[in-house]
């Protein structure tokens, strides 16, 4: 399909005229309306993309990753309970998700509820021990939190050093690493990270 191959190679500007003629063909497959939504979503028509979501839901009660999409686009607009609510549902739908379980991870996060977060995240890794989101979240909860206990700056150091090699072109991964660095001390480290990610940023 040419649509979902123009989406996998990060094309959803190309992929969308696809992807909206599929829809219109095969209104009924939870598949196509995912796909659109990915698309939209990637495109920045949230609004768009939420609608094609809900519509892969219902069409296909048991379609996690369209959760997984919902979940993360309600705590991105700062709903973070209903967030929860729907990553809840998504991780009992499918337990062996990473993407659902890194999802409610990260609204957990948002939420304080930290410790439960760590189960998540440790669960990902031990199933997929190079996943880059769940690399820099748990480098992020070691390096910042305000619970003593749960700050470990030499751990959030190899944690984010990890991310940065899953993705090292990628700042949202690398972000964790200067609070990692300047929590363990080494705020020489943080800043030349710092200005590193600020330089990449600009040329992506």
């Amino acid at each position: 399909h040419s649509g979902v191959a123009l989406l996998r190679g990060s094309r959803p500007e190309d992929a969308l005229p696809y992807l909206q003629r599929a829809e219109k063909l095969d209104a009924k497959r939870a598949t196509v309306h995912y796909n659109l939504g990915t698309a939209l979503k990637q495109l920045g028509r949230v609004d768009g993309a939420v609608v094609e979501f809900n519509k892969t839901f219902e069409l296909d009660s048991t379609y996690a990753p369209a959760l997984v999409e919902l979940g993360a686009i309600e705590l991105a607009r700062g709903n973070a309970r209903r967030s929860l609510e729907i990553l809840l549902k998504a991780v009992t739908i499918d337990p062996e998700s990473l993407s659902a379980k890194t999802g409610l991870a990260n609204t957990l996060l948002q939420l304080r509820r930290e410790n439960e977060a760590i189960v998540l995240l440790r669960q990902v890794l031990q199933s997929n021990p190079d996943d880059p989101d769940a690399l820099k979240d748990l480098a992020w909860v070691f390096a910042t939190s305000p619970e003593s206990q749960l700050r470990d700056g030499p751990q959030a150091v190899v944690l984010a050093q990890r991310a940065l090699q899953a993705e090292a072109k990628n700042p949202v991964v690398m972000t964790p690493r200067p609070a990692a660095c300047a929590d363990n001390g080494r705020f020489g480290d943080a800043l030349d990270q710092r200005r590193a990610w600020v330089h990449l940023g600009a040329a992506i």
